[in-house]
């Protein structure tokens, strides 16, 4: 009995110490294989992972074991982290802190001007990378035009109170006075700003008036401008009016009609000229022919004749004029070198004189 007393202790003892042994010795194997997720954390090689890696099915980006989400920077880029999946997001604009930004098809945030689905944009070129909207942008010194949607403009658009024309094929502000066609093919005139004109404007050696509606060149018009009435024929130019004849002079109308039916361009009114015309035919009634007549460019002289389609018609066919056996007249009717005429009329005298 005393044995049995005496040896059952250490017997229970020895159980004790070698229950407790298995448990550490299990407790220290868990730990040397973590890898794969714990607790909704996923471990690398026993540790933490950080770093954009594989777990098993997708990439992610892990910073102690937790995926990343939205704007993270990585290896000197940044990229999107689908905030409900944590997958990367490619091709996409995204928006945060209340920026827009895009990631292009390896998921870098991308800077500068980019073409998106045939749209121009600018993202900073300063490593912000967020898309510039409702802004004016100066850019290697030109200017450029975001609109509300950070899309770069082109074309005529306007712009606070002004319109502007951005060039089309680069979409910087043309600055320059230039008479330009827009992206509806309609005819424009800018300043060197870049600013659509209205109103009365000189270019190219001639006076024109644009609507302050259309900002369109305004044709066969009569417009009062400054107490001042001006005629704008039909390719544009204004004239100032002394009387009415621009627009009812039938002998002008009639050489017009005529030069159509030959495919020649149509010729413009033009004040000076009709002046000298004015001038010959009154010397013409009074002494007859001047001497000078012959060696006189662009000069057509009819006497006897009815202003209109009348005059028009003799010198066409050189009808009575002289020298005879010319086409002189004829050939001032349709000269295509031309483009102003004016007419002047004394008695039964008319003079044309052309330029």
């Amino acid at each position: 009995m005393i044995q049995i007393k005496k040896w059952l202790p250490i017997t229970i003892i020895t159980v004790a110490i070698s229950v407790t042994y298995q448990e550490i010795s299990m407790t220290q194997i868990c730990a040397d294989n973590k890898n794969g997720y714990i607790n909704q954390r996923f471990y690398k090689d026993n540790v933490l992972a950080n770093g954009y890696l594989n777990d098993g099915q997708q990439w992610f980006l892990f910073k102690d074991g937790s995926k990343q989400i939205e704007i993270q920077k990585w290896q000197g880029n940044y990229y999107y982290f689908d905030p409900k999946t944590g997958l990367r997001s490619d091709d996409v604009f995204r928006n945060q802190w209340g920026n827009t930004y895009y990631f292009d098809k390896n998921g870098i945030a991308v800077s500068g001007f980019q073409l998106i689905s045939g749209k121009k944009y600018y993202f900073g070129d300063d490593g912000t990378h967020f898309l510039r909207k409702n802004t004016w942008l100066n850019i290697n010194g030109k200017q450029y035009y975001a609109d509300i949607n950070g899309v770069i403009v082109s074309g005529v658009q306007k712009i606070d109170s002004n319109y502007y024309f951005f060039n089309i094929d680069t979409n910087d502000l043309r600055k320059k006075r230039d008479y330009i066609l827009s992206q509806w093919d309609k005819w424009y005139l800018i300043n060197e700003l870049g600013i659509v004109q209205s109103g009365l404007q000189y270019w190219a050696g001639n006076n024109y008036y644009f609507d302050p509606v259309t900002f369109l060149k305004v044709e066969n018009q009569t417009r009062n401008i400054n107490n001042v009435d001006w005629y704008f024929d039909n390719q544009g130019i204004g004239h100032k009016k002394i009387d009415q004849r621009i627009e009812e002079d039938i002998t002008f109308a009639e050489l017009n009609k005529i030069r159509k039916m030959y495919g020649r361009h149509p010729l413009v009114w033009d004040n000076q000229l009709a002046q000298l015309a004015q001038n010959r035919a009154s010397l013409t009634n009074k002494t007859g022919i001047p001497a000078n007549h012959w060696r006189t460019p662009n000069e057509v002289i009819g006497i006897g004749w009815q202003k209109g389609n009348n005059v028009i018609m003799a010198w066409f066919n050189e009808t009575n004029m002289l020298p005879k056996g010319t086409r002189g007249h004829h050939d001032w009717l349709l000269n295509n070198s031309v483009t102003k005429v004016g007419f002047g009329y004394s008695g039964n005298v008319i003079v044309g004189k052309s330029n």
